[in-house]
């Protein structure tokens, strides 16, 4: 059975505004972005 290939490119990963009270905003920038990036390539095994 031939594998499938797909062209993966990330996308909006750092899109989204920040909540008041955020006292570091590096860390919340940093956790949102790789909570983006795990939900798209989780959404590669769905197919």
């Amino acid at each position: 059975m031939p594998l499938v290939k797909r062209n993966i490119e990330p996308r909006h990963l750092c899109r989204g505004a920040l909540s008041e009270g955020i006292t570091s905003e590096l860390e919340c920038v940093t956790n949102s972005t790789l909570a983006a990036i795990i939900r798209q390539l989780s959404s590669l095994t769905i197919c």
